[in-house]
């Protein structure tokens, strides 16, 4: 038993994200029925034919470059309830059917954390055409963790320098579920917001969900100097920071930066 028990952890750190993952590979594709997480707003035709538009943008610019032979991989973060990849799919062989131009070939490649959701898209009666033309295919992917995708339909797996092509990333409202760091500026230099977390009594009898609306959160920060180094990774981007804001909090995507630089890693070609 944890009742209210108060803990102090760095952000990225904090129990919510791990109460976050436990939510969705507990629910997994259910966590968007009846607008628990909402889906539509993020998933509807028109974003869909956005990135549609771009892709094929990207097609054409591979086929001008006389790259045509090797595939692209387009692979999609999060792709949850499977709403997003299925228009975009859809819309994507709309424009390659019309135009009738040579362009390399594709394959958009589903992720998320549950496995379940993954079993769940490669039986979904909408993707079955896709998934015979060889159009569409899924992976379990940690964006936290992992560096290969091992691809369901066909059997292979993806590491390090396999694909000529460059990879395609779609992380539509996805960075902002992973863990991140909370920065604030103030006089001109960086520091972290550590969150002291208390648990409501009982929690072991509760849901995540429950617990993530119970749990109370408060923040004190902590001067980080790393962050003003020169060695750190991602100087460049804090030093505007520094130069251009003032009491402000920020919150920073390492674990999404290093997420795309593991991917990237899969292509020998720069990504987009």
């Amino acid at each position: 038993m944890t009742d209210n028990k108060q803990q102090s952890y760095r952000f990225s750190e904090a129990p919510i994200w791990d109460l976050q993952r436990a939510y969705y590979e507990q629910k997994g594709t259910k966590a968007w029925n009846n607008d628990q997480v909402p889906q539509y707003i993020t998933s509807n035709p028109m974003i869909a034919t956005s990135y549609a538009e771009m892709i094929f943008g990207l097609l054409q610019d591979r086929a001008s470059q006389g790259h045509i032979s090797e595939p692209v991989l387009i692979v999609e973060l999060g792709a949850g309830a499977g709403r997003l990849a299925y228009h975009v799919v859809h819309e994507l062989c709309k424009l390659r059917d019309y135009a009738r131009i040579p362009l390399p070939p594709f394959r958009y490649v589903m992720t998320d954390l549950p496995m379940n959701n993954v079993l769940a898209w490669k039986e979904h009666p909408a993707l079955q055409s896709y998934i015979t033309e060889g159009l569409v295919d899924f992976a379990q992917f940690d964006a936290v963790n992992d560096t290969v995708l091992n691809l369901v339909v066909s059997g292979t797996t993806i590491s390090a320098g396999d694909l000529a092509q460059p990879i395609i990333i779609v992380a539509n409202y996805f960075f902002d579920g992973i863990p991140q760091e909370l920065l604030y500026v103030g006089d001109g230099h960086i520091h972290e917001a550590d969150v002291s977390v208390e648990y409501p009594e009982h929690m072991d009898s509760l849901q995540p969900s429950e617990v993530l609306n119970q749990i109370s959160l408060k923040y004190e920060y902590r001067k980080t100097p790393e962050y003003e180094h020169e060695s750190y990774p991602y100087r460049n981007v804090i030093a505007v920071y520094q130069e251009q804001l003032e009491d402000s909090h920020i919150l920073f995507p390492v674990a999404g930066l290093t997420c795309l630089d593991r991917l990237n890693q899969l292509s020998r070609r720069d990504s987009y």
